[in-house]
């Protein structure tokens, strides 16, 4: 499709839907405009008749001309006078005398008592109702009106907007037909000059008609081609230079051959000495191997934490700054709810964060040795009842049972209590994050000179393909249900880390979708090395 067509018909079709929707605006406005007109017309001549049944009222006599001329009158269908048991008491029609005006209307029951205005557009009808001041009893007084001038000057309306709209896109496809002809003539002659360069007719000129962006455009194309005219005139030249000079090469070249031959029987000898050497490179050369081998394994767990310490840095900061921008919004902030809501997630999602940067710096420090471990007195029970109250509300999210068994009379240990605490969060976290139903079962009882922890889970499990990495740093199950929990596979990786250098061991069983168990034992008393270990850092 040719570029005056692409504009004209992107031009066309939005001006035709901006025009489209204007008329649509324009018309239904006007159309409502029209029943509110037809609504308040009867609804005055309505009360002004119910106004005079109520004056002639107080002076015993009924309005009978008044309700004469509205019978008479070809846009009022019907009048009736209705007592307060719905009954109707006088009518322009004899036959609804003594019927129920609600059998009629039943919709009209239910509504207020007052002046009130119905209308059914199915049907071209309306009923206007209002209730009347006449004694102790109570009255109203009901007028039925058509609707068709209302249906009559909607289409009216339709009809003279349909005419103007087409008119005016008739008048615009004019207009742009030939504003855009006018611009983009100079494009077309634009392309005919390029073809004419591409076949080689450099002495092609384009005519400047006007000094703008179109006009610039075509004095550029006529400068370049007196560019390209000049450097054709160069290439010529610099094409005899080079041919002089090849034939200069060549005798060289000549020249030079017969001393490399001479050069060929000196390499030779050389090459014997240099066997010797290459035996010794080549055994380099496998240390060197094992020694890249080494380093891209260690590149591609860097990659790896990269990859996963972005993703997990980015998840909870997107979330973080997207809900502080829409507490920004006044109308957002002064909501209480979602206020508190959107505080909440910024709240969870700034400790999810803290923890992955606190476990990336615990795993620095063991790997420098500057890791602090503080050994106390520690008392199991207190430890367990914190930590269980900490992940309970976790579980509860989650819909899970969170139930401890904690042995009784277990002596206290010494060891690093928050290191303690770490590993049995690590532990039962991970746990809720991998249990879907169910619930996480904790429990801790002396066994000799230790005492053994264990957290055991009614999760997704793992197959037994998974267990020898589990404890690898960044090491990740690669599922659906994994990757929807999300992340960074350090958790446990710390846990191994913490008890040993605590002077335990740490293990676990588990079967695909039955469910696992992680173990762990600390000594009761904190082994020597591990103490020294402490004071060390």
């Amino acid at each position: 499709m040719k570029l005056f067509w692409k504009i004209f018909l992107s031009v066309f079709v939005s001006s035709f839907l901006t025009f489209a929707v204007f008329f649509y605006v324009v018309l239904d406005r006007q159309t409502a405009d029209a029943e509110k007109h037809i609504i308040e017309k009867n609804s005055i001549t309505g009360s002004l008749v119910s106004d005079e049944i109520e004056k002639n009222y107080l002076e015993s006599k009924w309005p009978f001309e008044s309700l004469r001329k509205i019978s008479e009158r070809e846009d009022f269908l019907f009048w009736w006078i209705v007592d307060e048991d719905g009954v109707i008491y006088m009518a322009d029609n004899a036959s609804f005398m003594g019927t129920k005006a609600y059998d009629y209307f039943p919709s009209l029951e239910s509504a207020e008592t007052g002046e009130k205005v119905s209308l059914d557009a199915g049907q071209n009808y309306g009923i206007f109702v209002r209730s009347l001041q006449m004694g102790t009893r109570k009255w109203s007084f009901w007028l039925g009106f058509s609707t068709t001038e209302i249906s009559r000057m909607a289409r009216d309306i339709i009809f003279a907007g349909i005419l103007i709209f087409f008119s005016a896109v008739a008048g615009l496809a004019i207009m742009f037909y030939f504003l855009i002809s006018y611009f983009t003539r100079p494009l077309y002659e634009l392309g005919e000059g390029t073809k004419a360069v591409a076949s080689g007719n450099l002495n092609y000129k384009m005519a400047v008609r006007s000094g703008d962006e179109i006009g610039e455009l075509a004095s550029t194309f006529n400068q370049m081609t007196l560019g390209l005219k000049h450097a054709q005139k160069q290439v010529r030249m610099h094409a005899e230079e080079l041919e002089q000079k090849v034939a200069e090469r060549t005798r060289e070249l000549g020249t030079k051959v017969k001393e490399l031959t001479d050069t060929k029987t000196a390499v030779l000898n050389m090459m014997e000495d240099m066997e010797e050497a290459n035996k010794e490179l080549i055994g380099t050369k496998e240390e060197l191997q094992k020694s890249m081998k080494e380093v891209k394994e260690m590149d591609v767990k860097k990659d790896q934490f990269i990859s996963i310490a972005a993703h997990e840095l980015k998840t909870p900061l997107t979330s973080i700054h997207g809900f502080s921008q829409l507490l920004q919004n006044r109308k957002v902030a002064n909501n209480f709810n979602n206020r508190n809501k959107y505080l909440k997630i910024m709240d969870h999602e700034t400790k999810r964060l803290a923890k992955l940067v606190n476990d990336i710096l615990d795993l620095s420090r063991m790997d420098l040795g500057t890791m602090k471990f503080t050994f106390e007195e520690v008392d199991v029970d207190d430890v367990m009842k914190n930590v269980l109250n900490e992940m309970s509300v976790l579980a509860k999210e989650r819909g899970l049972r969170l139930k401890s068994d904690i042995g009784k009379g277990l002596p206290k240990i010494s060891t690093d209590r928050e290191r303690l605490t770490q590993i049995l969060i690590n532990l039962i976290s991970n746990a809720v994050k991998y249990t879907e139903r169910g619930g996480i079962d904790v429990s801790a009882f002396r066994d000799g000179q230790h005492l053994h922890f264990v957290v055991k889970d009614t999760g997704i499990g793992m197959a037994k393909k998974y267990h020898g990495k589990l404890f690898e740093r960044f090491y990740q199950i690669d599922s659906s249900y994994t990757r929807k929990a999300g992340g960074t596979g350090l958790g446990l990786s710390l846990c191994k880390e913490f008890v040993n250098a605590l002077g335990g061991e740490i293990w676990f069983k588990s079967r695909f979708s039955k469910g696992s168990e992680f173990h762990f034992t600390l000594p009761i008393q904190a082994p020597r090395h591990a103490k020294a270990e402490a004071l060390k850092t």
